[in-house]
């Protein structure tokens, strides 16, 4: 415990593994959607990337704790046995393994973004996201003309969800609960 290396290695590992259970607790939210979800691990990401150019909290304690050689009224010592993590290669082993087996990227999840207004242009046209629309309607087996009607509705009325884009809507939600939680 009296290790300058331990001590890093702890800061570092604390920082990170703080992101990760923050990013595990909004995933479990009962309403997180597969979008959200791809946003929630994006961002986690960058949080992460960004350790490599300045350290988390905890690391810089430590680092300060080991140019003052103690930790409280702990003095602290080098052990040459203890060879100390690299932080850089840590954090981007941990975002490459993060991008490999959570990453929602694809083309389905660029067909759900077309129902997320927050997605859409600032003016839509009339035939916005036709092709994703018809594309998920294939893929999940739906009427695309009912569909596709649905989503014209919805961009002349964003604020209300058309009951013939609903079968789809339905979809993405079992999607979502079977992708995220």
């Amino acid at each position: 415990m009296q290790s300058k290396e331990f001590l890093c290695d702890l800061g570092l590992m604390f920082d990170a593994l703080s992101e990760l259970a923050n990013l595990s607790q909004q995933l479990q939210a009962h309403s997180v959607t597969l979008l959200r979800a791809d946003h929630l691990l994006k961002r986690t990401i960058r949080v992460l990337a960004s350790f490599k150019d300045t350290q988390g909290e905890k690391l810089e304690e430590a680092l300060t704790a080991q140019a003052l050689g103690h930790l409280g009224s702990v003095p602290l010592e080098s052990n040459a046995k203890l060879t100390p993590i690299n932080a850089k290669q840590f954090l981007q082993s941990l975002i490459n393994n993060l991008e490999k087996r959570l990453s929602f990227d694809g083309e389905m999840l660029h067909d759900l973004s077309v129902l997320d207004t927050g997605n859409w242009p600032s003016t839509p046209g009339i035939r916005h996201g036709e092709a994703q629309v018809k594309r998920l309607c294939r893929r999940f087996n739906l009427g695309e003309e009912q569909a596709v009607n649905g989503m014209r509705d919805f961009l002349e009325h964003p604020d209300s969800e058309p009951e013939s884009l609903k079968p789809l809507i339905q979809c993405m939600l079992s999607v979502k609960g079977a992708s995220v939680s």
